[in-house]
């Protein structure tokens, strides 16, 4: 059964780091341009300190938008829209011979299909996909026929204080 599903293209992550860093050093370098400014006034006047600290507090802002700006336009272009062929199998929907966990929620109108847990990390997974819309009746209306097995999504406490936090980690896959 051919169905498009909303993806994530993971490779977003690789564009954390260059815009937290400039947020992290700039501060410093301020910081470090304030003590020496005021620790030493006969070299560095202080009018010179305050204007590069007044600078630097205005750029730290700028950063700090820009940082904003640039993330949500990496989240909003790390969603796919492809096309995948799911077959039934044994009772369960495999793509490519893999076989897949399969949860329905009809109050959403959505079919999530995932490995999620199988690789023996219970909130990674290697294909994770959000069925919606026209194809979501279709594959609903081909799980049916075929007797596929519908899951509940195991999404176990993690251990420790935040132990409840653990299951909001699939929010990195889901847009829906």
């Amino acid at each position: 059964m051919k169905v498009n599903a909303v993806i994530r293209d993971l490779s977003y992550k690789k564009h954390r780091l260059p815009l937290i860093l400039p947020i992290v050093i700039e501060p410093l370098l301020v910081l470090l341009f304030t003590i020496c400014g005021f620790s030493s006034p006969d070299i560095i006047p202080s009018w010179i300190t305050i204007l590069v600290v007044s600078l630097g507090i205005v750029l730290y802002l700028a950063l700090i938008v820009y940082a904003i700006w640039k993330a949500n336009k990496v989240w909003k272009t790390s969603w796919l829209t492809e096309e995948f062929d799911f077959v039934a199998d044994n009772k369960r929907l495999t793509l490519n011979g893999k076989p897949m966990h399969t949860n329905i929620y009809k109050s959403k109108k959505v079919i999530y299909v995932h490995d999620m847990g199988d690789n023996g990390k219970p909130y990674d997974a290697t294909f994770y996909a959000s069925v919606l819309g026209e194809d979501y009746e279709k594959l609903l209306q081909y799980i049916e026929e075929n007797g596929v097995k519908k899951e509940r999504e195991d999404l176990s406490r993690g251990v420790g204080k935040y132990g409840w936090a653990a299951p909001v980690s699939v929010s990195k896959y889901r847009k829906y």
